[in-house]
């Protein structure tokens, strides 16, 4: 819910209907002070987002990516409200559905492996979770503690005491619940209608001789049909690339189209129905608009720039959204089909870090191949960045006394660049290819197309006298071999062939000072100091928890002995300063777009420059507020740099000084 905001609201005192209106707003304001107030980040998805799905009522949108993120959007203010992770799941198993509960209160998240998991949204804290063994693709709620869902047979599940009872021995493709008799009516893959009594909690289906057409075509003439949609008086039977409209009222299919390319699939699909149209995502980034009635495609929307995978379309207004994995949720307008918002990633997951510890210099790599920088120690600690790299960097090392480093990345290549600029001094390349790939994927890469790495640098070490580094790499290689029949099959002629995967692993040695490869017999590597293993605790620090630590997988982490404590980055685009007194959280600094960056304390204080602001926001239960809403309590530069141990006591005071200011100004 987005409110009104003090900075906003100037009413004049005169009259008594102006002195209530202040009072009102001030009751508020203390109201929403006194509840249990979390911080709320407008960072988005690191990664390829897989599902979305809107609340009942319209006022949210939740969308989950393949790293297990799930963000919750706030439809009022159109803002990002708060984030999960759903944690201890192997990287192949992804979310594959997303429902809110009636009341908005509760989220509950599947995935592809059969485990269900329930939030509290409100409380931002996990409450439940069990292991049904079925993939189950759709939830949908049919009461405020009942929900019907879609696996290899139907099923009821239970919010309260988290019990599944089975409805349906089969697999359903799709369920339209009727809210005016309280039915709700559900299709199979093989082209079999029923309709479940609320009442009785039964399956009842219908005759086979009002399905005979229907089933047929179903069962036998489409037997690649994956997913299927109800629409208004109308059935969507889709395959990969294809799909069949049929008139529910007599049976009969409308007509039948197709995808323009064959090598891409349909992902998703969804009933317009104010228009009644169907809208098709597809694996070539657009979204295709079908009118049954017209029998015909009559728009296509292009505007994301990767897969699009997932469509919901908002139960109350006329409009849908979109995800896809160029990491993006785009807000449609189903009127004239143009854009609305669009939710964009703002941060990119970190890959490594390195501190230079006696300039307090923090470098950092990310994904999408930026060298990051901030000095700790500084007056107004700002982000400094650069792009050498294609892919994400891998590592960093500092060399020539602090004064220069060098990053390695999976693009094949080494950067060297200064320290206190980060200006590229050396570029090199870690290995040769020849070949007719090599010579394509260098050619694509010139027109700034994606290429799929083809070497990959694990890391990189300094020699003790630090004159060379050590660089540790391997290729990846995919052979066809032919396979000789078994000897039971003496009537085949023709060998099998069969993919194998090859990894060929290398290290080279290059020079600090040009990046020139040098031959070494015995390469040294020194021993890094300040490098840490990466586990779930570090140096007794718990870095993955619930309250404030990282919530993806941790990517590296330093030991700063000066002021004895631990920095440790992240894959959810954080990098967080532990206390080893303590074994507490300090700092929390969150780089967002190119330059920007948030310091925040454990305590919600946050220190950020103004081109940054429009990241954050407050939440409390489930309502989201805009920054100003809480601004004067929480925007606390002098706590933050006290944290953050910064020399420049005057500094600090002053920022304390102007703080005072503000609270006294404020009445």
């Amino acid at each position: 819910m987005c409110l009104f905001t003090l900075k906003n609201l100037k009413p004049r005192l005169r009259g008594k209907k102006n002195v209530l209106i202040l009072f009102l707003v001030l009751f508020a304001s203390a109201s929403i002070i006194a509840q249990e107030t979390e911080l709320s980040f407008q960072t988005g998805h690191v990664a390829a987002i897989n599902k979305i799905v809107f609340s009942p009522d319209g006022n949210f949108l939740a969308s989950a990516d393949n790293q297990h993120k799930i963000c919750i959007w706030d439809m009022t203010c159109l803002a990002q409200m708060t984030s999960f992770f759903y944690s201890d799941l192997d990287e192949t198993d992804l979310i594959s559905l997303l429902a809110f509960s009636p009341d908005n209160k509760k989220l509950i998240a599947g995935t592809t492996s059969g485990r269900l998991l329930v939030w509290d949204i409100g409380k931002s804290e996990k409450i439940s979770g069990l292991s049904t063994g079925m993939v189950i693709t759709n939830i949908i709620f049919i009461s405020e503690t009942t929900a019907l869902m879609l696996s290899s047979s139907l099923m009821s599940f239970n919010l309260i005491d988290n019990s599944i009872k089975e409805i349906y021995k089969g697999e359903v493709a799709d369920i339209y619940f009727n809210l005016q008799n309280g039915e709700s009516e559900f299709c199979t893959l093989k082209g079999q209608l029923g309709k479940i009594s609320l009442q009785t909690g039964l399956a009842i289906l219908q005759p086979e001789s009002e399905m005979n057409d229907l089933k047929k075509l179903l069962s036998k003439k489409y037997s690649g049909i994956s997913r299927m949609k109800f629409g208004s008086n109308a059935l969507v039977a889709s395959g990969s690339f294809n799909l069949r409209f049929f008139n529910l009222p007599d049976k009969k299919k409308i007509f039948s189209a197709s995808m323009p390319y064959m090598d891409e699939r349909i992902t998703d699909l969804v009933f317009l129905p104010k228009d009644n149209y169907f809208l098709v995502s597809n694996t070539d980034g657009k979204i295709y608009v079908y009118d049954y009635r017209k029998n015909k495609l009559v728009k296509t929307l292009k505007d994301h720039i990767s897969e699009v995978n997932s469509i919901a379309v908002h139960p109350v207004k006329n409009i849908f959204a979109t995800g896809s994995s160029d990491r993006s949720i785009i807000l449609w307008d189903a009127n004239t089909f143009l854009p609305i918002k669009r939710f964009y990633a703002r941060a990119s997951s970190i890959e490594t870090l390195e501190l230079n510890e006696p300039d307090q210099l923090l470098v950092f790599g990310n994904e999408l191949g930026y060298t990051k920088m901030i000095k700790l120690n500084e007056k107004y600690p700002e982000i400094k960045s650069v792009k050498n790299h294609r892919q994400k960097v891998t590592d960093i090392v500092f060399t020539n006394g602090g004064k220069d480093l060098i990053t390695s990345s999976n693009d094949n290549h080494l950067s060297k660049l200064a320290s206190e600029t980060l200006n590229i001094e050396e570029h090199g390349k870690f290995k040769s290819n020849f070949g007719f790939g090599y010579l394509l994927s260098n050619i694509i890469e010139k027109l700034h197309l994606y290429v799929e790495p083809y070497m990959f640098i694990d890391s990189i070490s300094l020699s003790p006298e630090q004159d060379y580094i050590v660089a540790d790499g391997y290729q990846v290689f995919k052979r066809a071999k032919k396979i000789r029949p078994p000897a039971d099959q003496t009537g085949t002629k023709h060998k099998s062939k069969k993919i194998r995967t090859y990894i060929r692993n290398y290290e080279f040695c290059y020079s600090t000072s040009d990046l020139k490869k040098v031959k070494i017999s015995q390469p040294q590597k020194a021993k890094n100091r300040s490098e840490l293993k990466i586990d779930s605790i570090i140096m007794g620090v718990e870095v993955y928890n619930r309250k404030n630590g990282h919530i993806s997988r941790i990517t590296g982490a330093d030991f700063d002995k000066t002021n004895n404590r631990l920095i440790t980055s992240s894959k959810d685009a954080t990098i967080k300063i532990w206390d080893l007194n303590s074994k507490k959280l300090v700092i929390t600094i969150i780089p967002v777009d190119k330059n920007k960056r948030i310091f925040i304390t454990a305590d919600n204080y946050y220190f950020a420059p103004k081109n940054s602001l429009d990241a954050i926001g407050f939440k409390q239960g489930i309502n989201f507020y805009p920054l100003e809403q809480f601004d004067l309590k929480y925007n606390r530069p002098d706590i933050v740099l006290e944290k953050l141990k910064n020399p420049d006591t005057l500094l600090i005071k002053m920022y304390r000084n102007a703080y005072e200011k503000r609270l006294k100004k404020s009445g």
